[in-house]
């Protein structure tokens, strides 16, 4: 009895010393916090630290959530959706205003005009079902209306998947525990000491994230790993579906789909490394590429007898199948080529399985992305049409998962479905803020992919044409971090400059939907419909500017020019009043802005029959510029409206 209280006493001691170290390093500031959000003020704003939680390497490119800022408080009225998911739900690899919960939300706005819609997107590259079910708890706090799910292809590669580098183990409650330990400071000061010992590898944070990520190569159907690795996303979905539901939050999930057609296995099947089924293969793919089709079943018939059927065997099979234009046996043997990848980053057809399972279990509904993408591929099999390179949509396929979200989310409407699917694909697209430049951000990004390790130049890629100034923009903002607002600046000047105004106007309008407080956005669609001879939508815009940024002189300056053109005079004049009684607080304009502003409140003024202020305005238009002719034109035509009017 006595040894039995000893050791309770020492456990409980040990503790105690435990939580007081616990307590000195939280106390120091040593270590971090993971929260999904941070608060400032009354706004959140996404963690960028947040994922650091699920890499232990500290070498590798932790990829961020997207910078999004939303009211700590739920507005009235106004639907609040989030999306979960990894790189797909994020939209790799393009940024910010092409990926589908943003294509879902500019779509749901103009379905509802005059009504807010929060898009919370909450993909992170390179995680899988654990991170999901990690940050089900602060997803509830944020209180949404609905959830959207998109998750799956990174159960065998995503961070502590099994076969990744940043694996910890298959066992389920070994990588709950210790994602429960990385909160503690001790944990963090223990893997910190560890790894002042563990040389950092050459060279490896200048490799794709998907290189990075790879720690074993080679993982087929039968290994007891990839059962397991089912059963955990299993698991984790059941958890996350069950949590959400017992909240009392709609939830909607996505079936996966990946590219089929032109995308060859990225893994290495063992069974081909024996000579006969080696010489077999070979023997088949000459007689293909000669065109001598049937040739060529018969040499690779055996090899699609083995069991499991190598994935270089079926995606030969399926190329044969294509070309005879026999398209279901094609798309069945590009399907086994997917599911026998000994290199699984494209979710087998078991994952899809499960999801569908769970959704019937928990009744959640299910979206009918899968057919969408075999509706709009050609033949009915997904490749390049809508796919960048083996599972990330292009802008085609990122609008097709949209619209498949859209159709299931009737509940958040007042009436009916939206009727959306009336659109073209093509229409659709057309009204999403977005331009070439942001299409080649991610083109770009997926070139340089595809050069490395595991695809290694062997999938082909064609970029969408272009021009030397917008890939100058792309290469600058990817490699030398020019702002992407900035980059589309850039590009909106140019194009304003050289008269092709509605091209300068998709520019400035990509980032004003991205974010609706940009100033610089603002009146630079308000210059657009200026130049356009537009000028109540242009004085509109530079209203909106000034709601954002109140008391700019320029901004003053721009609307009373614009007002005064439209023969808005009263209006026009308060406008510039404005502009002269900040000036006088704190000069910002130019001489040249200066000398027009008050050419422009003479004009004002001898409209309104004030001839000595019109010409005040006028003498000091000149005193900045002796050569500035209108001023001179407009004291010319007060002496003539003076003589008529007989007004001194």
């Amino acid at each position: 009895m006595k040894k039995l209280i000893f050791i309770l006493i020492t456990f409980i001691l040990l503790f105690l010393v435990l939580a007081l170290f616990e307590g000195v390093l939280r106390l120091a500031g040593y270590g971090r916090d993971y929260p999904l959000f941070i608060q400032k003020g009354s706004t959140l704003v996404t963690n960028p630290d947040f994922a650091r939680k699920y890499f232990s390497d500290a070498d590798i490119s932790i990829p961020e959530l997207i910078e999004q800022k939303i009211p700590l408080k739920k507005g009235n009225g106004v639907p609040r959706i989030v999306a979960l998911g990894g790189s797909t739900t994020a939209g790799f690899p393009y940024e910010v205003n092409i990926n589908f919960p943003w294509f879902l939300k500019t779509r749901l706005q103009r379905e509802w005009p005059g009504k807010k819609v929060e898009m919370i997107n909450l993909g992170i590259s390179a995680v899988n079902s654990f991170t999901v079910a990690d940050m089900t708890d602060e997803v509830i706090a944020l209180e949404p209306d609905a959830v959207l799910i998109y998750m799956g292809h990174n159960e065998f590669y995503g961070a502590l998947g099994p076969a990744s580098t940043q694996a910890i183990g298959s066992n389920r409650a070994l990588i709950r525990l210790t994602l429960w330990l990385r909160e503690w400071r001790l944990y963090q000061l223990l893997q910190n000491g560890l790894r002042l010992f563990s040389p950092a590898e050459q060279g490896k944070s200048k490799a794709s994230l998907m290189s990075q990520m790879i720690g074993r190569a080679q993982l087929l159907p039968g290994d007891p790993l990839y059962r397991t690795t089912l059963d955990n996303f299993s698991a984790n979905l059941s958890e996350i579906l069950s949590t959400l539901k017992e909240a009392g939050i709609h939830v909607i999930i996505s079936p996966l789909v990946s590219n089929l057609r032109d995308q060859y296995p990225l893994g290495h099947t063992p069974l081909m490394e024996e000579k006969e089924n080696r010489e077999r293969y070979e023997q088949a793919r000459a007689a293909w590429q000669a065109d001598s089709t049937a040739a060529a079943l018969n040499r690779l018939s055996p090899l699609l007898k083995l069991k499991p059927v190598p994935a270089e065997a079926a995606w030969l099979a399926a190329k044969i199948y294509d070309r005879l234009g026999q398209w279901p046996q094609a798309e069945s043997y590009y399907r086994l080529a997917r599911d026998n990848d000994p290199m699984p980053f494209r979710a087998p057809s078991a994952i899809n399985r499960i999801i569908d399972s769970l959704a019937g279990r928990f009744g959640v509904p299910l979206t009918d992305t899968g057919e969408r993408f075999r509706r709009q591929a050609r033949e009915h099999i997904p490749g390049n049409d809508l796919f960048l390179e083996h599972l990330h949509p292009n802008q085609r396929g990122y609008a097709l998962i949209a619209r498949s979200f859209e159709q299931r989310l009737s509940f958040l409407k007042d009436a009916g479905a939206t009727g959306t699917d009336t659109l073209s694909l093509k229409s659709y697209l057309a009204e999403q803020p977005f331009t070439l430049f942001d299409m080649r951000i991610g083109e770009m990004k997926v070139e340089s992919l595809l050069e490395g390790f595991p695809f290694n130049g062997r999938t082909v890629f064609t970029g969408t044409p272009s021009t030397p100034l917008v890939d100058s923009l792309v290469r600058r903002h990817i490699y030398h971090k020019l702002f992407w607002d900035g980059a589309h600046f850039e590009l909106g000047d140019y194009y304003k400059q050289n008269n092709r105004y509605d091209e300068a106007l998709a520019e400035y309008e990509a980032v004003y939907y991205n974010d609706p407080t940009n100033p610089s956005a603002l009146y630079r669609i308000g210059d657009i419909y200026l130049l356009k001879k537009e000028f109540d939508r242009a004085a509109e815009w530079y209203r909106r500017a000034l709601e954002v940024t109140p008391g700019k002189a320029y901004l003053y300056a721009k609307l009373g020019r614009t007002l005064m053109i439209a023969e808005k005079t009263d209006e026009a004049l308060k406008a510039l009043e404005t502009v002269i009684q900040l000036e006088k607080q704190k000069k910002t304009l130019k001489d040249d802005d200066r000398k027009t502003l008050y050419y422009l409140l003479g004009v004002g003024y001898a409209r309104q029959g004030k001839y000595r202020r019109a010409e005040a305005a006028a003498n000091m238009s000149l005193s900045i510029d002796r050569k500035f002719y209108p001023p001179f034109a407009l004291k010319q035509k007060i002496k003539r409206l003076k003589k008529i009017s007989g007004k001194k």
